[in-house]
């Protein structure tokens, strides 16, 4: 899909390709790829690491004539800071949320919002419930310049 595919950069400024594209039940999900990996792709010889990073039980198809509704929307990946990813909280099931800034802070920074919650449940009620936890925001790590600068 045109526009709905970026490039971002590891810590060690290698680069990941986040993309979106059926999975072999034919759901929706979003991918991410970096060279080095064990699964050949392209060029012979090339090997790229592939993941998928959802667990979306539906299917977003697309089509027809003018604008579309965008109900996958993929952003490039981003260096955090260790332990940013890891749950705090105690009470089973728990999983991280992440919003990242698109802009650039009043210090020259980028920021991430993040929270913990149980998964999304289609709107069903769930048995128990976690008491609320902090809603915090990070600094991320400044990026460091690739090959190309």
């Amino acid at each position: 899909m045109n526009g709905n595919a970026r490039l971002g950069f590891g810590a060690d400024g290698s680069v990941h390709v986040i993309y979106h594209k059926y999975d072999a039940d034919g759901l929706s999900q979003i991918w991410a790829a970096r060279p080095g990996g064990v699964e050949s792709i392209g060029e012979p010889g090339s090997s790229w690491e592939i993941r998928r990073l959802t667990e979306w039980e539906r299917r977003w198809d697309f089509g027809g004539h003018g604008t579309l509704d965008f109900e996958v929307e993929v952003f490039g990946s981003e260096a955090q800071p260790d332990g940013l990813d890891v749950v705090r909280g105690d009470f089973p099931g728990l999983q991280v949320n992440m919003l990242h800034g698109r802009g650039v802070g009043s210090g020259g920074g980028r920021y991430v919002l993040r929270w913990e919650s149980l998964p999304e449940n289609r709107g069903r009620l769930y048995a128990g419930h976690p008491q609320g936890g902090p809603l915090e925001v990070a600094r991320l790590p400044e990026r460091q310049a690739g090959p190309t600068g």
